[in-house]
């Protein structure tokens, strides 16, 4: 397993395992349009996936004509669904 220090504790501390499932759907979504529901009811994200890691997930959000794309970074623990 992984550990992990915190500051100014003498203690380590074990990160969560990766999933090999999430980490292979993830690793097939790269580059690719993806859509991802929110914790939040009727919250969609619709974008292409840039990267992730852990913690977080890394989109450049579809823009709407005449806009600048946005790149946000969403964190796992807020996400429903990714499809």
């Amino acid at each position: 397993m992984d550990k992990t220090r915190q500051a100014g504790d003498g203690t380590a501390q074990e990160r969560p395992p990766r999933l090999p499932v999430q980490e292979r759907f993830l690793s097939r979504c790269l580059g690719k349009p993806i859509a991802i529901e929110l914790s939040t009811p009727h919250m969609v994200l619709e974008g292409v996936l840039l990267g992730y890691d852990d913690y977080t997930l890394l989109v450049r959000l579809s823009a709407e004509e005449g806009e600048q794309p946005k790149e946000v970074l969403v964190f796992k623990h807020a996400v429903a669904f990714v499809h």
